[in-house]
């Protein structure tokens, strides 16, 4: 089994060829279901539609799947600016922001303390019988300016920068090595990439994302939601997180997967979209 140096360095994209956009994914609910897009819009440094909604306790605190895994199951959709929810055994539901209506309390999110605005009491009902605990819907305060960790970009309930990026063949590379093949989702990237080496884009620091420029910033550490199957909501064992700490803890003591980015201006990103790692 070769180092993360070796893994890294296994030879860059084919000369003559470019890898390209191959899916495009958002996440309206932190903690919930991916849904596919064929483009993604970034304006003002954030990526419109991710992570502007959170689940909280009875004690305001965030909640995601390490805490409650089937909430992988709640699929949201975006219309209209109108988000509707649905889940195995469940009617749809369309949430609403009227009942609640003005910014109460903040709910952290990794370092930062972000405001959000409730989404009412039926919503709470629906998603506390759903998870069996009692849970309540915030929106982002669309008033709030929340700066990504390295104040490039703009986040609403994201960790920390505003897209998450992973080559396929860094996947495909980790399947290799693992007993049964992982679903891309289980690290809920925003953007994958077709037609790179594996791990490239540990080692982009800058890129285009078809025009749009994207600057590198960490590396995504991984954690215990990556052992828990998207299309069932259980946990599966150790794995990955057990085979990719065999060779991929080059930057941190905690194992890695993916690179966040920020966006160097405003833009869209298209499934088809050429990437290039050239210098801007």
């Amino acid at each position: 089994m070769g180092s993360i140096a070796d893994a890294g360095n296994a030879g860059k994209s084919e000369i003559g060829t470019s890898p390209v956009v191959s899916r495009l994914w958002i996440y309206p609910v932190k903690a919930c279901a991916a849904v596919p897009c064929e483009e993604l819009t970034i304006h003002g440094g954030r990526l419109q539609g991710d992570r502007e909604w959170v689940l909280v306790d009875a004690k305001g605190k965030m909640v995601n799947q390490l805490k409650v895994p089937r909430l992988c199951l709640v699929r949201p959709r975006v219309e209209d600016g109108r988000l509707t929810l649905s889940a195995p055994g469940r009617e749809t539901i369309e949430v609403s922001t009227s009942e609640g209506g003005s910014t109460s309390r903040r709910v952290r999110v990794t370092l930062s303390y972000v405001p959000g605005i409730d989404a009412g009491d039926e919503a709470a009902r629906w998603l506390s019988e759903f998870a069996g605990q009692p849970l309540r819907l915030w929106k982002f305060d669309p008033k709030h300016k929340r700066k990504s960790v390295t104040g490039r970009g703009q986040v609403a309930f994201a960790d920390a920068y505003p897209m998450l990026v992973i080559g396929q063949s860094s996947l495909d590379d980790l399947n290799a090595r693992v007993p049964t093949p992982l679903d891309m989702l289980r690290f809920r990237p925003n953007v994958v990439v077709d037609g790179a080496a594996p791990y490239d884009e540990d080692e982009w620091t800058t890129a285009r994302l078809g025009e749009l420029p994207v600057r590198g910033a960490m590396r995504c550490m991984r954690c215990g939601i990556t052992t828990i199957d998207p299309k069932t909501g259980e946990r599966t064992g150790k794995d990955p997180l057990a085979t990719l700490k065999t060779y991929r803890r080059k930057w941190s003591a905690q194992v890695v997967f993916g690179r966040y980015f920020n966006a160097s201006g405003d833009g869209v990103i298209r499934v088809g979209d050429e990437v290039t790692t050239v210098s801007f």
